[in-house]
């Protein structure tokens, strides 16, 4: 979705190898054809999804420690709430105001 937007908006795409990082903080910041997408608290819980989806991705199920795992983990729903809450709100009316 916020690939999307950026391409929509006019945005250049990214292609470091740390794109996802990058364009969740620029997601953040108003540009000349958007104001922010995201807020900075929902910003900073999705960036706590990323690097859990980037250990998760390379670590065998012997090197996952649930202790550590199960904050983030049981705060999935809520965050993708607030995602979802915000980029409503950036369509129906944030995205028409600078």
């Amino acid at each position: 979705m916020l690939k999307s937007v950026a391409k929509h908006c006019g945005e250049p795409k990214i292609d470091a190898v740390s794109w996802h990082q990058q364009l969740l903080a620029s997601m953040t910041r108003s540009t000349s054809g958007r104001p922010p997408v995201l807020s900075t608290d929902l910003h900073e819980r999705l960036g706590e999804l990323l690097g859990f989806r980037h250990v998760s991705r390379h670590a065998t199920a012997l090197d996952l420690d649930w202790e550590k795992m199960e904050p983030v983990a049981v705060g999935v729903a809520r965050v993708a709430e607030s995602f979802l809450d915000e980029m409503t709100s950036f369509v129906e009316g944030g995205a028409n105001e600078q």
